[in-house]
């Protein structure tokens, strides 16, 4: 977050992250938090999700079920979004999408834990 807002990076996030921070699961700090970080518009895209955004998460999790693995539809839309986005990197803790760094069923896409330096 600190690259973010120092603007030595750009994010690019899809409007689906408003549907997923849930003021019933976050204590009032971090929703404060959360919405302080985003009004950081100079710095962060929000990707709506459009029709290559869905083609693309579509494509994602089709790909992924003919070979017997899954992502969940929220979690392509995310990956979708960074790709239509010409993200470089996909930052995460969520060992499922870690899994997929680098592979072609995500157009190559860089997934990460580590925070970017």
């Amino acid at each position: 977050m600190e690259a973010v807002e120092s603007e030595a990076y750009r994010l690019a996030v899809s409007t689906l992250l408003y549907v997923e921070v849930l003021e019933s699961t976050m204590p009032a700090p971090a929703i404060g938090q959360f919405e302080k970080f985003m009004q950081n518009r100079a710095m962060i895209s929000i990707v709506a999700v459009d029709i290559r955004v869905a083609r693309k998460a579509q494509m994602i999790r089709d790909t992924l079920r003919k070979k017997g693995e899954s992502v969940s539809t929220p979690d392509a839309v995310h990956i979708a979004t960074a790709i239509v986005s010409g993200a470089q990197f996909f930052h995460t803790f969520d060992d499922r999408l870690l899994r997929l760094n680098g592979k072609s069923e995500v157009d190559g896409l860089a997934i990460t834990d580590r925070a970017i330096s």
